[in-house]
């Protein structure tokens, strides 16, 4: 069978599928880089795509790799092959996933995936994981074990809030051993990094075995992941291939582990002789086998109204990350609008297009494009708190005035529009609402504390420090979780003289912001002030290990290298 993939299979290179020697013959499509065949997002549709190609090689399916990073070429829901899409992160991702898989006869995803997207008419099924160990650069390379335990991956805190307690708490061990947390290493020197260490810590995102895994395996080092994912156990045995925990038990097992080398080293051995098998090379004939054996779902997105298929089409490309969409992005944005002026969707689609991802240059006139956008979507649904707190984002951007919206986000009680809401990968708020999405967890208060949160800021900034705390305290009573007010209001307290409240609110700040060193030093100096000698005393400390631990870090990986951020 001849098969042709777009995207990133098993979200790594192209090149892994070099080392394929199977029965099919497997080709690559993209926008750039070192593939069979580029197209031009803005100038190529999917049925000429097929005739440009066909002459000399006619495929007979199709494999997207994470839509919600690499989209298909227009038209692709009218392929004449079989398509088959595999679904991501649909944690960031779910509202340009949840329509727009549609488009394919069958949908992949991780197993908690499988009941997430499932709506719409599509189906997506959990066939095995979706990530892989690239060969290349991971496996064992002889280095000496000089690192008991490492954590090498992302630190945007607001993203793994749950991932960076943990790792507070594992740096808390550098006291009894090497601890290492790094971040912005890849490839080989990521491979070696991983080989070096006894012990990976990780942490998965949505339950899914990812590629910190399988990556920590083939590098011949412990790999400790949570025992709550959904898929490892399908997989591996808790002390036989990997090692599981729990928030109860975390710090007990890497301690066993690493006072007990013996027990540890036979884990990486049975992990060893088993991952080759997990190899992307190895794993592709079985997608490819079992999508020539299934009907497909009959496309549901062919049988939308226009204006929703419109509208569905313009969302997909405006939420990629990718440049080389973003002329096809520019093009398509206005037309839902044009074709449906009442839904306010379609006027925040014009806004996003103009605001996602943040310019690093602030233009004006294109953020007062986006304002203009966003207020014409509160207009249109007046009582929606996404809507009128996007208006508020917006004028904020624009160093404009965004009381007025985030006073009418208070008086909203309504979520319409809740897969519409703006923001960026750094607001902490803004990604809590993301994960909360495809969960059904969103809440009203969420939006109404944000509000709450950003008025205190305004009045800080005025000079009106009783209105502040009045907001933050708001905040934190709608929405325990805020993360933006915890600080500032700590501060107010404490320059009132509300000392055991400063204490109780940055003590919760405190577990909000890992590593965050200036909050525990604070801490440390307010504990004393209150002559609270032992609880100074332990602040100080544990102060004093994570700042050896992440200047341990930056000198024992690459000098470019950030080991930690703030």
């Amino acid at each position: 069978m001849r098969v042709l993939c777009l995207g990133l299979p098993f979200f790594r290179h192209h090149q892994v599928l070099a080392q394929y020697r199977g029965s099919h013959e497997i080709r690559t499509l993209g926008t750039e880089g070192a593939v069979d065949y580029l197209f031009d997002p803005l100038q190529d549709k999917w049925l000429g795509i097929l005739d440009r190609i066909g002459g000399e090689w006619k495929p007979d399916l199709a494999l997207f790799w994470f839509p919600e990073n690499d989209p298909p070429p227009l038209g692709i829901e009218d392929s004449p092959i079989p398509t088959v899409a595999m679904a991501g992160d649909w944690n960031m991702f779910y509202p340009c996933l949840a329509v727009n898989l549609g488009r394919y006869d069958l949908v992949l995803s991780d197993k908690k995936g499988v009941d997430v997207l499932r709506g719409n008419g599509i189906t997506p099924h959990h066939l095995f994981p979706l990530y892989a160990h690239d060969p290349r650069h991971h496996r064992r390379y002889g280095a000496e074990k000089d690192i008991d335990i490492l954590y090498v991956g992302s630190l945007n805190l607001a993203h793994y809030r749950k991932r960076g307690a943990y790792l507070e708490r594992i740096a808390k061990m550098s006291d009894r051993y090497r601890v290492i947390l790094a971040n912005g290493v890849f490839d080989e020197d990521y491979g070696r990094l991983l080989d070096r260490a006894r012990i990976v810590f990780n942490n998965s995102v949505r339950g899914e075995a990812n590629l910190r895994l399988f990556e920590t395996m083939a590098c011949g080092s412990l790999a400790f992941l949570e025992d709550t994912n959904y898929e490892v156990r399908d997989l591996f045995e808790d002390g036989r291939d990997v090692v599981l925990y729990s928030d109860e038990d975390l710090e007990e097992r890497l301690t066993y582990y690493l006072e007990n080398p013996d027990a540890a080293s036979a884990i990486v051995d049975t992990a060893l002789s088993r991952i080759s098998r997990f190899a992307p090379e190895q794993r592709i004939d079985r997608i490819i086998n079992w999508a020539s054996a299934q009907s497909g779902s009959g496309r549901p997105f062919r049988n939308l109204p226009r204006s929703e298929k419109v509208y569905q089409t313009a969302l997909q490309y405006a939420s990629t990350l990718r440049k080389s969409y973003w002329p096809l992005k520019t093009q398509l944005m206005g037309e839902p609008a044009r074709i449906a002026p009442e839904d306010p969707r379609t006027w925040t689609l014009v806004a996003k297009s103009l605001l996602f991802p943040p310019p690093e240059i602030i233009d004006p006139k294109r953020v007062s494009l986006a304002l203009n956008m966003t207020q014409r979507a509160h207009k249109l649904s007046p009582n929606s708190a996404p809507y009128a707190l996007n208006a508020a984002t917006a004028a904020e951007w624009l160093a404009s005035d965004a009381e007025p919206y985030l006073r009418a986000t208070l008086a909203a009680g309504s979520l319409e529009g809740e897969c519409e809401l703006l923001g960026w990968f750094a607001f902490e708020t803004w990604m809590r609402w993301l994960h909360a999405l495809p969960l059904h967890q969103t809440k009203l208060s969420i939006l109404h504390a944000e509000a709450h949160a950003r008025l205190g800021h305004i009045e800080r900034a005025r000079g009106n420090t009783d209105l502040a705390v009045e907001h933050f305290a708001q905040t934190l009573e709608l929405d325990p979780e805020n993360t933006t007010v915890s600080r500032p209001l700590a501060e107010a307290y404490w320059e009132a003289g509300r000392q055991e409240e400063a204490l109780r609110v940055l003590e919760v700040c405190r577990k909000h912001f890992p590593f965050t060193l200036e909050i525990r030093e604070r801490l440390a100096s307010w504990y004393a002030a209150c002559h609270m000698y032992q609880e100074a005393e332990d602040a100080a400390r544990q102060a004093g290990l994570l700042f050896e631990t992440l200047q341990r870090s930056k000198a024992s990986v690459l000098p470019e290298t950030l080991a930690a951020q703030g």
